[in-house]
């Protein structure tokens, strides 16, 4: 039996918010993180979060930002760099946890990562050539701890 393009577009819309909305089980609920990105700031609306599925929501690029969580115990600023400032993601004390590059402008993005507990660094680790900017040694970087 052939699916007309409104059912195909409502299995996908059903698909999407069960990903993003239903809880794991033995969990009454997800965590969800409204995390701001901005000249030269990563700012979430939570500094602490339980371990398990993490959502979190995107927003504010003003400019070409990528977000990546980076599980370690290293300050926020003091994560291993490599010549330009970009934050070496393969280096000592750091474990990359999760990325959403190419962040459109002005838009909200949702991303979605298993963590478990500890302590993590919300990081854009952009390297901008033309301008010769690291984002991440400009500052953008938070801190996020894992319950």
């Amino acid at each position: 039996m052939k699916q007309s393009g409104k059912q195909n577009f409502a299995a996908a819309v059903f698909l999407a918010f069960s990903i993003y909305c239903v809880p794991v089980a033995g969990q009454s609920s997800f965590e969800a993180v409204n995390v701001v990105l901005t000249e030269w700031a990563v700012t979430p609306d939570k500094s602490t979060v339980n371990a398990g599925p993490v959502t979190f929501i995107v927003t504010g690029p003003s400019d070409a930002h990528e977000f990546v969580v980076m599980k370690t115990a290293l300050a926020p600023g003091s994560l291993p760099v490599d010549g330009d400032g970009n934050v070496d993601e393969n280096g000592p004390g750091v474990m990359l946890a999760g990325r959403a590059g190419g962040l459109a402008v002005g838009t909200a993005s949702r991303v979605a990562f298993e963590l478990g507990p500890g302590d993590y660094v919300l990081i854009c680790n952009i390297w901008d050539a033309a301008e010769r900017e690291a984002h991440y040694s400009m500052g953008m970087r938070a801190a996020l701890r894992v319950e």
